[in-house]
């Protein structure tokens, strides 16, 4: 079971992996101008808003997370193949709706999945997830050294095998039981009703989505500045050397010091990292900022996850993922992606300072929140009054 696990999250982040670093170089390499290699990087997220937390709701109410995953991974994979076809902005834009549509709820499906089989089997999340940071790894390194040798065109293949891959590794995902909800027991904007579920989401929103200036535009920031793809490559693997450890050993990490003040630290992290590698083109220094990703994405997810496993019942685990995900990687990382590329026009390397600001605006955000009562949102009590709280320790 574990092992099953460990393979869809590898694929996933392998994906990722040549996606997030890459594909603004490829879409370069299609002589697309910053501000469409925004606009399209933006869309990519974007869809995140409407199709996650749509697919999600429904299949908490058939149960069919698996089959879901199995046709929306088929869907990315033919789609990528297209591309090949492609050499305008138009028929990119175009077959970009359609590929993010299929890949934005796939996460959301696998890691509602992941938890809820994780707390009935009682095997470690973290230990399963860290396979996603080894995936991530090992294809951005190779990615680097891909395009050093064979150019930017050998990047849309690489995607393609990425995403055939993961098409293959949700086939083996388990048919997990989960009871299911009646479709008037629930909506979306129940969630809405919990303060502290709006609060958790301004903060992740925020603090994720300061990342969309590294996303977008760090390996042409990197280019500019004189770095080799290879060593691009490596500044990006190195990333999630220590997201591994975090993944490891988070379970650990969060019981002593609380989902909440792992996320207030994760915040800060990403805020000192866009600062340093907004202020030097160091080999050693990028790869210290590198090393805060743990930080500011690693220990940020996996708290957060640590919060929706504990504070939403399995039921509507799906529509909880959905909803985070459509939030902290879809409409932060949408808007801010999209303001990046204006920013890079204008700062260049000062668009990271940007992204310092927010992700401490998200920050201030978790101090608010750890001045909210937690209580869990289930089916039986999402329409019912949202104030009444139980303290976030239980």
């Amino acid at each position: 079971m574990k092992t099953r696990f460990g393979f869809v999250y590898f694929s996933m982040f392998a994906f990722i992996g040549i996606h997030m670093p890459f594909w603004p170089v490829w879409l370069e390499y299609k002589g697309i101008s910053p501000s469409g290699i925004a606009a399209l990087t933006a869309l990519s997220f974007s869809l995140k808003i409407i199709f996650t937390p749509v697919v999600s709701n429904i299949v908490d109410r058939s149960g069919q997370r698996r089959k879901a995953a199995i046709i929306l991974s088929l869907g990315l994979f033919v789609s990528l193949l297209v591309f090949s076809k492609t050499n305008e902005f138009i028929p990119i834009f175009l077959l970009t709706i359609f590929s993010f549509a299929c890949w934005s709820p796939i996460m959301s499906l696998a890691e509602s999945l992941a938890t809820v089989t994780a707390r009935e089997q009682k095997f470690d999340y973290g230990k399963v997830r860290l396979w996603g940071s080894v995936g991530f790894m090992v294809v951005a390194v190779s990615s680097g050294k891909l395009l050093a040798i064979f150019g930017e065109s050998a990047l849309l293949w690489s995607i393609c095998g990425a995403a055939g891959l993961l098409f293959v590794s949700s086939c083996l995902l388990p048919k997990t039981k989960v009871s299911l909800i009646k479709s008037e027991e629930v909506t979306i904007l129940a969630f809405f009703k919990s303060k502290w579920f709006v609060s958790f989401l301004i903060a992740t929103t925020l603090i994720q989505g300061s990342h969309a200036g590294y996303y977008t535009f760090g390996s042409i920031h990197w280019r500019a500045e004189g770095l080799s793809d290879q060593i691009i490559g490596i500044l990006w693997g190195s990333s999630v050397v220590g997201e591994v450890i975090v993944f490891a050993f988070g379970r650990v990490l969060l019981s002593r010091l609380g989902p909440v003040n792992v996320l207030i630290i994760g915040g800060i992290a990403a805020a000192l990292r866009w600062l340093m590698i907004g202020s030097t083109d160091s080999i050693f220094l990028l790869l210290v900022a590198q090393c805060l990703h743990a930080l500011s994405f690693g220990a940020c997810h996996f708290a957060a996850m640590q919060i929706i496993t504990n504070k939403v019942d399995a039921s509507l685990s799906s529509t909880a993922q959905g909803i985070y995900s459509a939030f902290s990687m879809g409409l932060g990382m949408g808007i801010f992606v999209l303001l990046s590329g204006p920013f890079y026009s204008l700062l260049s390397g000062g668009t990271f300072f940007v992204m310092s600001a927010v992700s401490l605006a998200g920050t201030l955000c978790l101090l608010l929140l750890k001045s909210i009562e937690m209580n869990k949102i289930s089916h039986s009590n999402t329409l019912k009054d949202m104030g009444r709280a139980m303290p976030e320790g239980t």
